[in-house]
């Protein structure tokens, strides 16, 4: 018997709790106890992409980078190498043009 949409199982509900409290200690740069609350939410849905959570990639890098390793210590190596990707893609640095009338640097 399938279950209906939009209900989530006992784990997927921890996961999200867990999710959320992770969320919480990296905005409050308490990166350890965030990787600690994302790989519990992690190894509890193996479905979970931290990365939907609301605001996340709002959070500084640090908590980002507690997520890619909450991936690592609950054994996703693959989601820890995708939001390796994204995140670079993400913060990657962007060449500004000079604006019009001003010299250009010689390297």
């Amino acid at each position: 018997m399938s279950r209906p949409t939009g209900v989530l199982t006992p784990n997927e509900q921890r996961a999200r709790v867990a999710a959320v409290r992770g969320f919480v200690r990296a905005r409050e740069q308490r990166f350890e106890a965030a990787t600690s609350a994302f790989a519990e939410a992690a190894t509890l849905d193996p479905g979970l992409d931290l990365a939907t959570i609301p605001h996340f990639w709002g959070l500084p890098r640090g908590g980002q980078q507690a997520a890619i390793d909450a991936y690592e210590r609950a054994g996703r190596e693959r989601d820890a190498a995708m939001l390796i990707a994204r995140v670079r893609k993400t913060f990657r640095l962007k060449l500004v043009a000079s604006p019009p009338g001003e010299p250009t640097p010689v390297p």
